[in-house]
């Protein structure tokens, strides 16, 4: 299994390094978008969003199952497109569960502008009782940071959460969802982390004037770059396992460099140190990634514009 994952992160890795080399379309340092928002609500204006100026309804037909024992949520499915961006959704309606949304409306993003609030504030003024069940936050990093999948799986951090494959970490129905892959239309390698329902009720984020929240929720618990302290590990294995044992923990670690899950497995198991997380140091790359955080934060009111007093 595990010469499986090494061959699957070589060949991943290779054609990593062929897209960056092709598509290097000079994108800056460090961006975060809003990639993708799920919003379940009680209502939708469905006839005044098919005459909205800014959006044209391209489908509307029932779904079908794929398979015959899929599960399907609900019957129909209306799609829309900006007239003046790539950006798109999807309304889902008719539910076929109890448990489910009257509706579903899925946002996905123009990928050069990521989520806009005053584009998805269209859609969701034809809307009643709405909020997220799901949002994807991508971090963009340029050629120019160095950033690539390699870099990611030997630095990233994301809570417990844990890599589920080469490039993947957690998994999709759960708390959050993580991948790490090189976006070909905008020429960066994107840190795509996917919010899930339980994550955004735990925090509460219920709506869109709750997302600037992000800015304070993310940096180090969920998202925080780091390396292993080598000067701290080698004295807190003195400690406890001895000179003879330290140098084949260290040994195993050094043979891990690039793999940081693999490196604090083995502190936890053969090193048998607990708190792994007191011997990891940040790298710089954090105060950039937290600065585009912050300032994509910024762009999201925290609360719905008042109306101004008549004279």
């Amino acid at each position: 299994m595990l010469h499986a994952r090494k061959t699957l992160e070589r060949r991943l890795d290779a054609q990593d390094v062929r897209l960056r080399r092709k598509d290097d379309k000079g994108h800056p340092g460090y961006v975060v978008r809003g990639d993708a928002i799920t919003i379940g609500c009680d209502h939708v204006e469905t006839k005044q969003l098919k005459k909205h100026p800014d959006w044209h309804c391209y489908q509307d037909h029932p779904l079908k199952r794929k398979k015959p024992q899929d599960f399907l949520p609900y019957q129909k499915i209306a799609r829309f497109r900006s007239n003046k961006t790539d950006s798109k959704f999807w309304l889902y309606y008719h539910r076929l569960g109890k448990r489910l949304s009257n509706f579903r409306v899925v946002f996905f993003s123009d990928d050069q502008r990521g989520l806009q609030f005053e584009e998805l504030g269209s859609v969701l003024e034809n809307v009643k009782r709405a909020q997220i069940a799901r949002l994807e936050v991508a971090f963009d990093c340029g050629l120019a940071t160095g950033v690539d999948c390699r870099f990611v799986r030997g630095h990233f951090l994301s809570g417990k959460c844990k890599p589920d494959s080469a490039n993947e970490w957690g998994r999709r129905k759960g708390t959050k969802f993580i991948r790490s892959y090189f976006k070909k239309t905008i020429g960066a390698h994107r840190l795509e982390i996917q919010l899930n329902w339980r994550f955004l009720r735990t925090h509460n984020i219920d709506d869109i004037f709750d997302i600037s929240k992000l800015a304070q929720l993310l940096p180090k618990k969920h998202i925080w770059f780091v390396e292993i302290d080598e000067e701290k590990v080698t004295e807190h294995l003195r400690r406890s396992l001895g000179a003879g044992k330290t140098i084949k923990v260290l040994k195993q670690i050094h043979s891990l460099e690039g793999d940081l899950s693999a490196q604090l497995a083995v502190l936890h198991g053969p090193g048998d140190l607990k708190n792994t997380r007191r011997l990891l140091k940040p790298l710089p790359i954090n105060e950039s990634v937290f600065k585009a955080l912050k300032k994509w934060a910024k762009q999201w009111p925290t609360r719905p514009a008042t109306l101004e007093r008549r004279k």
